[in-house]
């Protein structure tokens, strides 16, 4: 927080700062209050992105950025986000360097053979980029009148920025990405990937949150391929289909084939609407 507040104060601009508590955590509340750090937002729990939409909600400026709680920002991270405001562009991502080395590219796990291959979020050129990533990101409040961050087709966080992207770039936008602007993303409650989070998970009985997870991923999914890339749509649906059933036979987890399965029917008929 020490190392965002003062970037933005080197700025020399007009800054709000809202902050978005979504676990409804209220020593947060507390020391937002006692430091005067910024707007104190409450979230509903839902997720990042309807956080991210809550704070757009509440938010008065022309240009809206995201960050997270687990990131570090370089004392200038802002100016270059500015500059290129002020030549014309509307959507900036800026350069997110992870700091845990074992998190790979985030979108090699989402891409592959469909979705326009990767976007290295760590380059150190200055390109247009085919997507966006949810953090370090930076839009005219003018575009998110027209183009939430939040899909209510979509459940979860997983492919929201994606979907943001593609509605944003259907409608004639480019999203600029400005290495210049770096932000450090110091921790990754899942990995970063599907694959880590799959590993990682605990295999108890007990434990819901795979299932729920990869009902959310595959409803996601499915509704972003159906939605925005129909000529995929077979090869995608018996790909991961036969994905899910080789993961059921490998964990012996039977259940998760009707969970993730349901999940794809449901994205289907979103997305084909």
């Amino acid at each position: 927080m020490d190392s965002l507040i003062s970037s933005l104060e080197c700025a020399n601009e007009e800054f709000e700062l809202i902050i978005v508590d979504d676990a409804s955590d209220t020593e947060v509340k507390r020391v937002v209050s006692r430091h005067k750090l910024g707007k104190y937002v409450a979230g509903e729990g839902k997720g990042a992105m309807y956080a991210r939409q809550r704070g757009v909600e509440h938010a008065d400026g022309d240009i809206i950025g995201f960050l997270e709680d687990d990131m570090t920002v370089d004392p200038n991270f802002l100016k270059p986000i500015i500059n290129s405001f002020k030549r014309g562009e509307n959507i900036v991502q800026s350069r997110l360097i992870e700091q845990d080395k074992r998190i790979t590219d985030f979108p090699k796990s989402i891409y592959r053979w469909n979705f326009e291959h990767s976007t290295n979020f760590n380059a150190k050129n200055k390109k247009y980029i085919s997507v966006c990533q949810e953090s370090g990101l930076f839009v005219s409040a003018e575009i998110l009148d027209s183009y939430p961050v939040l899909n209510s087709d979509l459940v979860g966080d997983y492919g929201s920025s994606i979907d943001f992207s593609l509605r944003v770039r259907s409608s004639g936008r480019d999203i600029l990405f400005n290495p210049n602007s770096k932000i450090y993303h110091h921790k990754a409650e899942f990995g970063g990937t599907i694959e880590m989070n799959e590993k990682s998970r605990a295999r108890s009985e007990e434990d819901i949150q795979c299932s729920n997870f990869y009902k959310e991923y595959y409803h996601n999914l499915t509704y972003i391929h159906s939605k925005y890339f129909k000529r995929y749509l077979l090869f995608s649906i018996l790909y991961h289909i036969i994905k899910i059933m080789a993961r059921a036979i490998k964990y012996r987890e039977a259940q998760c084939v009707s969970v993730c399965v349901t999940g794809m029917i449901i994205g289907l008929n979103k997305g084909i609407r």
